[in-house]
């Protein structure tokens, strides 16, 4: 009876395991989807469990399209660019701007050659006129003064006009190289419409050359008579002057019309 009992207990041990063996190994080896388990059904119900599948897979398909580019976001042809096709310009030519024009120089003549270089190699004395405007900086004045002081120096004769300014400071500096008779002073109008500062100054000078029949002229047309009778009378002409300096300008403009050789000095 024991042996009985423990052949049983035995027996019942054995199935027992046999049998959670193999529900262990269907569990692992059954990896099928949830589909599966309606295989079995009748055909109406599994066609119809087929279209809900195929509806599945037409929508995760259609989320992948979303995800990675599709036909309604835009991106049609993305990665099909060809690099031997070359991409259309805007422009065929670069724009840099509008390039600086180079203002042509005046060609000199021959003529015009050799009158400089004859008044370089020329030892004797010239006839310089300088004019200028009389709105002068102290340092511009002084360095008028000693220009006229050094000329009248070495022997030339210096012409210049009235007034205060560059004129002023040409008269002090051919004063102080004491040759009164190579310095020669044209003043545009009478010597009464000169201001009292400048009748002083003018009162030294020897050759002084007075214009009464302008007084009834505006200044600016007497200077203009002024300057050109100047003009007539000199070699070189030596202006200081602004750019906005109208009346000196004219002056050199018109002493190159009569081949005078013209130095400008801006001040500006």
């Amino acid at each position: 009876a024991t042996l009985s009992t423990q052949w049983e207990v035995a027996r019942s041990f054995s199935v027992a395991s046999t049998q959670s063996s193999h529900s262990s190994r269907r569990s692992l080896a059954r990896p099928q989807t949830a589909w599966s388990q309606f295989r079995h059904l009748p055909t109406r119900a599994g066609s119809a469990l087929h279209a809900i599948q195929s509806d599945d897979t037409n929508s995760e398909m259609d989320g992948n399209s979303t995800l990675f580019g599709g036909n309604d976001d835009g991106y049609d042809g993305l990665g099909e660019y060809d690099p031997s096709e070359r991409l259309e310009l805007q422009r065929e030519t670069a724009n840099v701007g509008k390039p600086q024009l180079r203002v042509k120089e005046k060609e000199q003549s021959v003529t015009d050659i050799l009158k400089e270089l004859a008044a370089i190699q020329q030892q004797g004395p010239q006839k310089y006129c300088i004019l200028g405007t009389r709105h002068c900086s102290y340092l511009h004045q002084q360095i008028i003064e000693l220009l006229a002081y050094a000329l009248v120096l070495s022997g030339n004769h210096v012409y210049t006009s009235g007034a205060g300014g560059t004129h002023a400071a040409t008269i002090r500096g051919a004063l102080r190289a004491e040759r009164e008779d190579l310095l020669t002073v044209v003043l545009p109008q009478s010597l009464e419409k000169q201001p009292k500062e400048s009748q002083e100054l003018l009162e030294k000078v020897d050759d002084l050359i007075e214009m009464p029949q302008n007084d009834g002229m505006s200044l600016d047309v007497a200077s203009r008579i002024c300057n050109s009778y100047l003009l007539s009378q000199t070699d070189q002409l030596i202006s200081f002057a602004f750019h906005e300096s109208t009346t000196v300008i004219e002056a050199t403009k018109e002493a190159k019309t009569l081949d005078m050789l013209v130095t400008t000095l801006f001040l500006d």
